[in-house]
């Protein structure tokens, strides 16, 4: 395929020759400004002001439905009868995923806490009651994350307690 220069743009010859004639005659100096200003000027007269007007209807109708149909938090002693669900949640060491953890286990969730440092299990309550099992987890070490794998597979295999069935966990 041969092209042709057109300015700064390069146009294949089989274009039609009044494509760019258009081409050239816009990509020349006054008249291309004269065209980008229309351009412009039409998009930021009718485009964006309907684009706008889009965003705070959209808005609008967010805020109502948000405020007449509130969001459903999941909680597990409530929607899960019987059953004992899981969450793994990585970088419990401070920060979010603490806050995170610790929302879940009083939700009733059994919480798998991986922590990069000892200082980072050392927070977490490891009585019989607590529902948080602190695992030392570093996500560049493979063999650590094996090790965790294989703690969360023996929870999943196990029974619970108080006897109910192995197929009544999950983790999510």
């Amino acid at each position: 395929i041969k092209y042709i220069n057109s300015g700064n743009y390069q146009m294949d010859r089989r274009t039609p020759g009044f494509i760019q004639s258009a081409n050239r005659l816009l990509h020349t100096y006054p008249t291309s400004v004269i065209a980008h200003g229309i351009f412009w000027h039409l998009i930021l007269t009718y485009v964006c002001p309907v684009i706008g007007i889009c965003i705070v209807f959209f808005t609008g109708f967010c805020l109502v439905i948000g405020f007449f149909c509130p969001p459903k938090f999941i909680n597990a002693k409530d929607c899960c009868k019987g059953l004992e669900l899981a969450v793994y949640i990585t970088g419990c060491d401070s920060g979010f995923g603490r806050d995170l953890a610790l929302r879940l286990e009083k939700d009733g969730f059994v919480v798998f806490a991986a922590c990069l440092t000892k200082e980072g299990l050392r927070q977490y309550n490891t009585d019989k009651q607590s529902s948080i099992i602190p695992l030392q987890v570093d996500v560049t070490k493979k063999e650590q994350i094996n090790d965790a794998y294989l703690k969360v597979s023996e929870w999943l295999s196990s029974s619970s307690s108080d006897g109910r069935n192995q197929n009544q966990r999950g983790l999510h």
